[in-house]
């Protein structure tokens, strides 16, 4: 299990993106509702509040400043195997239209994390904007 990410729920992604870009030395990726900045351990990425509904519609009304983690782990059913009560399932496992198979959970706290396996031979192009 490898910590990939960490979104920044935001109601202005390339402001966000872009101030963390310039600190980082970095150049950010995507497009105004969904980018990426690279980092040496992991990716922050930064989505709107209506970006982050439409991939996961249970999350719809998360409030700019939300954050979620975000692991690769090798067998997503193995995880979810391990789950017991105190977290609350948000997704379950779903293939995602950019080619990960996924799954949301929120932990007792409040802290939302996505568990991902990768989809061999997926097409990982980036979500086409509306």
């Amino acid at each position: 299990m490898n910590l990939r990410s960490v979104r920044i729920v935001t109601t202005d992604v390339p402001t966000s993106a872009g101030v963390f870009a310039r600190l980082l030395g970095r150049e950010a990726s995507g497009y105004p509702e969904y980018m990426e900045v690279p980092t040496d351990g992991a990716v922050l990425a930064f989505c709107t509040p209506a970006g982050l509904a439409a991939a996961t519609t249970a999350l719809a009304g998360s409030a700019p400043g939300t954050q979620i983690l975000e692991f690769e782990v090798g067998d997503l059913d193995e995880v979810r195997k391990e789950l017991d009560d105190s977290v609350q399932m948000i997704q379950a496992p779903t293939v995602q239209p950019w080619g990960n198979r996924s799954m949301i959970l929120r932990t007792a706290d409040g802290t939302l994390v996505n568990f991902y396996t990768p989809v061999p031979d997926a097409d990982r192009a980036w979500p086409s904007q509306n």
